[in-house]
């Protein structure tokens, strides 16, 4: 792992990440509070936000019961499956930014969407306590304040974050594992960089949050490469 770090380092590169276990909250950091721009990793926690606080309705949506939902549908599809810039943000610029500070908020994170519309400078940290909150939402059953969510609307809404688009997670382990994830990247535009992975990995050695952020846009062989060696760590060191 310090050798990954270093090879980061190396080429000049800022890494941060947090791996967290769900069941035995056992975690593993570095740089963790390093603040990285977002780019496109903040859409999955954002539309998690939107439909956990009950901001829309996520039975109609997953339904498409109505045009407006049906609308929704489509361009949830479309953002976390190919991370479309567009969709996103027609639904932000639609139902604004406070469903995700106040969930944000609420799951302990400091990180906040405002003058950069649904994108932000944000940690390891904080990601990895919004994809906490996601697990909660997500697969466990914490779903206070929104009314009869169905498991079908759930499994719908984590269904499209299984293979999304430039995943280095899903490159690393997917073939193994079940993961759940919304990847980030920028190069260069508005003098931002970023590239960026986040999400839920259900491994055989258990369930854990992954968060890693760096600034190695185009480097998704470093990446890749880290994410197993961390995935290596949790499934060896962490469970001992």
């Amino acid at each position: 792992m310090q050798s990954q770090i270093a090879t980061f380092e190396a080429d000049g590169y800022t890494a941060s990440f947090v791996l967290a276990d769900i069941t035995t909250g056992r975690t593993i950091a570095y740089n963790a509070d390093a603040q990285i721009y977002s780019a496109s990793s903040a859409k999955a926690p954002y539309l998690i936000s939107l439909f956990s606080t009950g901001t829309v309705d996520l039975n109609s949506v997953a339904q498409s019961a109505d045009a407006q939902s049906a609308t929704v549908h489509q361009k949830v599809d479309a953002v976390l499956r190919n991370s479309d810039n567009a969709s996103y943000d027609w639904l932000y610029k639609t139902y604004g930014l406070d469903c995700f500070n106040t969930w944000a908020e609420q799951a302990g994170a400091a990180s906040r969407m405002g003058d950069r519309g649904g994108y932000l400078f944000t940690s390891a940290r904080d990601m990895a306590k919004l994809w906490t909150a996601g697990y909660g939402f997500l697969f466990a059953g914490q779903t206070a304040g929104v009314q009869n969510i169905t498991p079908e609307s759930l499994q719908w809404l984590s269904g499209d974050m299984t293979n999304s688009l430039n995943s280095c997670i899903h490159a690393a382990l997917g073939d193994a594992d079940t993961v759940y994830t919304k990847a980030g990247w920028i190069n260069g535009e508005g003098d931002l960089y970023a590239l960026n992975d986040a999400g839920l990995v259900m491994s055989q050695s258990g369930t854990y949050v992954l968060a890693v952020l760096t600034n190695a846009c185009g480097r998704n062989d470093l990446l890749t490469s880290l994410i197993g060696t961390l995935d290596a760590v949790h499934s060896g060191d962490m469970q001992g």
